[in-house]
C-alpha cells in the first residue's frame, strides 16, 4: 500500500513539474510574439529634421554629391553636384512623413521617396521600394545634424 502512495506522489510530482515549465514557457514568449509592433516609428519616435549628404551613383560620372536639408515647417531643400562635371541643380519643395515614409514634392511635382531611418534617409524607387542589391547601399544619406 505504501508503495501504491509512493508511486502517485513520485508521479504528481513529475507531473507538476513538467506542466509548470511548460506553462512558464509558454508565458515567456507570449508577450514577444504580441510586443512586435510598439507604434514607434519614425513619424513619432525619430527626430528626423536636419541636414543629410551622402554620393549616389550616376551613369556618366563618377557620383553625385547629395545635400538634403529637412526643416521644422515640412519644406526642404536638394542640392545635387556632379563629380568631375560643372554641373549641379537645386531644388525645394515639401515633405510629409508618414511611418517611416518621407515624400518630398518638389516645385514642379517631381516626387522621391526615402525610408527614414536613424540618422540615415535611405532613397526608395518611384514604387517606394528599397533599390535592390549592393548599389542600394549607395542611395543612403547620412544625418549632418541640425540646423
Amino acid at each position: 500500500m505504501t508503495r501504491k502512495y509512493l508511486c502517485l506522489a513520485v508521479c504528481a510530482l513529475c507531473l507538476c513539474a513538467c506542466g509548470g515549465n511548460g506553462g512558464n514557457a509558454a508565458r515567456t514568449n507570449a508577450p514577444a510574439a504580441i510586443a512586435a509592433d510598439d507604434g514607434h516609428n519614425a513619424e513619432n519616435s525619430l527626430d528626423y529634421t536636419g541636414v543629410y549628404e551622402g554620393t549616389i551613383p550616376a551613369a556618366d560620372c563618377p557620383g553625385i554629391d547629395v545635400r538634403l536639408e529637412l526643416r521644422d515647417d515640412n519644406t526642404f531643400e536638394c542640392r545635387y553636384e556632379y563629380l568631375e562635371r560643372d554641373t549641379s541643380f537645386e531644388f525645394k519643395g515639401r515633405y510629409r512623413v508618414e511611418k517611416n515614409l518621407l515624400t518630398a514634392v518638389g516645385e514642379k511635382s517631381d516626387t522621391t521617396y526615402y525610408k527614414v531611418e536613424e540618422n540615415r534617409l535611405r532613397q526608395l524607387d518611384s514604387e517606394k521600394q528599397p533599390i535592390p542589391g549592393k548599389v542600394g547601399e549607395m542611395y543612403v544619406l547620412t544625418k549632418q545634424g541640425s540646423r
